[in-house]
């Protein structure tokens, strides 16, 4: 159940094609909201946005509020393949597994996408709707995302045994700002749809995208998830 709950409480996303105009650079927030089982003891749990914030091909994410904001923080995940979970408080970087090409998740069969025939406008951007049907450990998942092709990103994946968050549209060639799925495993039900609140085009510094000099570099603990 830790497993489901986490997939559908962190998202990270990654989109496998080459932008063919200059990548967007800048910030898109995100609002998670959540309908199902157990509701009131996630509660306190819950963030109320993630901020994504992308300078060429580093992206750093911040989540706002909630116990999961304490244990998480800060994640950066770099071109290079490093990522890390940045502890502002403590002053510490822990090193977390990036996905790559010889990682099984990278061996998945590609989802089956359908093409939903309607199209939404989300802050200014026209994006189309697609369901998608993945195979998540055996289990069949169905996403629906609504996505544009007018922001272009190339974007990492992040798969650790404590951090299962993970979306890998190939074949999908467009950016989503909505993404709508049903959890149901052990007995846990829930629907989640993760939406666009604002998109911000701004400049970035490449230091904002880099662990600081003062920082300790250590381990990922993995128990930092045991709840």
């Amino acid at each position: 159940m830790k497993r489901a709950l986490f997939f559908s409480l962190i998202v990270l996303s990654t989109f496998a094609f080459t932008p063919v105009n200059k990548p967007f650079e800048g910030k898109i927030v995100y609002k998670m909201e959540l309908e199902g089982d157990f509701m009131s003891m996630l509660t306190s749990y819950l963030p109320e946005s993630y901020t994504f914030m992308f300078k060429d091909k580093d992206v750093k994410i911040e989540i706002n509020g909630g116990l999961l904001e304490m244990m998480m923080g800060t994640i950066l995940l770099k071109e290079s393949g490093e990522a890390y979970i940045l502890n502002k408080e403590n002053k510490t970087a822990s090193i977390i597994r990036t996905v790559g090409e010889s990682d099984d998740i990278e061996k998945r069969d590609a989802p089956k996408i359908t093409d939903m025939n309607e199209d939404e406008v989300i802050l200014g951007y026209k994006c189309h709707k697609y369901k998608l049907i993945l195979n998540e450990g055996g289990n069949e998942v169905t996403q629906f995302v609504w996505a544009t092709t007018d922001i272009h990103l190339e974007l990492k994946g992040l798969e650790s045994a404590g951090i299962p968050g993970y979306f890998k549209y190939n074949g999908l060639n467009a950016f989503p700002l909505k993404i709508q799925m049903t959890v149901k495993q052990e007995g846990f039900d829930m629907k989640m749809i993760f939406i666009a609140q604002s998109i911000k085009k701004e400049k970035y510094k490449a230091t904002e995208f880099e662990v600081p000099s003062d920082y300790t570099v250590k381990e990922f603990e993995n128990n930092i998830l045991n709840f």
